[in-house]
């Protein structure tokens, strides 16, 4: 993934000094064609860095969920859209400008695991030596269980503030642009869990020196879903670095960026250590 960004950016870079080129040794008349407010749409997709930091391998996990994350947020990949507002300023070819961003995340990091325990009748549960009376059950009791665990983190929501800094030459800007902002990252469980005994019957029977105790049928047996879900997140700072070329048609632009988005967990956080993710970014815009 890694390749695919710098083989991204190699793109950008040999698009630029392609217009650079074609654009030698004239004066650009495009000032105006780039100053001033504009709106756009955006989609892009975040990369996987491939690190994966906090993934741990069995057989610790199934044991310690809680403790024990199947899911990395460095591994969080997927399609992301918003939208941007900004303004330009021109002076001799050369371009100021802010940006301010809002998006929403469709990727996600996945895992879990499946386990399942049973228990046929009739089940041991407990033997006395030298008693008379043997255990006996109160309530209802654990016959056969299924645990489902999942496991999700993401990124859905974040935004930004941007200072660009770039060339303009005829219809085309190549710039390059810094910020920071905020996202919402979470890390989502689930606990699926199902099965008891209902009103179970307790059977003794002798042993050569006490009794041993069955436990031999149920009043009834229900299959009762218990389905426990938590969510942990917060806002935490994000800082971004990107470059790109964009394409004038009229007052309606298109734009095409490669980005490094640096994320900063904090305390309220699930994530506990810095992680960067390439992205690559499109849109299209008006220029007011």
């Amino acid at each position: 993934m890694k390749n695919a960004f710098a083989l991204g950016a190699a793109v950008l870079l040999a698009a630029a000094s392609a217009v650079v080129s074609a654009n030698a040794g004239t004066e650009s008349s495009a000032p105006l064609k780039f100053a001033g407010v504009y709106a756009a749409l955006t989609a892009g997709y975040d990369f996987s860095n491939g690190q994966t930091q906090y993934a741990d391998p069995p057989p610790y996990a199934p044991w310690y969920p809680s403790k024990t994350p199947f899911t990395a947020p460095d591994a969080i990949r997927g399609g992301k859209a918003g939208g941007v507002v900004g303004y330009n300023a021109v002076a001799n070819g050369i371009l100021f400008g802010v940006e301010a961003r809002g998006q929403y995340n469709f990727g996600d990091d996945k895992g879990g695991y499946t386990s399942v325990y049973s228990s046929a009748l009739p089940r041991w549960i407990g033997s006395c030596w030298g008693c008379t009376s043997g255990y006996s059950i109160v309530g209802d009791t654990l016959l056969s269980q299924e645990t489902k665990y999942t496991e999700r983190v993401a990124r859905p929501f974040s935004a930004d503030l941007s200072f660009r800094g770039g060339l303009t030459f005829d219809d085309w800007l190549v710039y390059g642009r810094v910020g920071a902002g905020v996202e919402y990252s979470k890390r989502t469980t689930v606990y699926d869990k199902n099965s008891t005994c209902v009103n179970p019957v307790v059977t003794s029977v002798p042993n050569g020196g006490g009794l041993d105790s069955y436990l031999t049928s149920c009043g009834s047996i229900q299959n009762k879903g218990a389905i426990t879900t938590t969510v942990i997140g917060g806002f935490n700072p994000i800082a971004t670095v990107a470059t790109g070329v964009e394409r004038n048609f009229g007052a309606v632009f298109l734009r095409a960026e490669v980005e490094l988005v640096v994320h900063i967990p904090n305390a309220s956080v699930p994530f506990g250590q810095i992680y960067y993710n390439p992205a690559a970014n499109l849109a299209v815009g008006y220029r007011f």
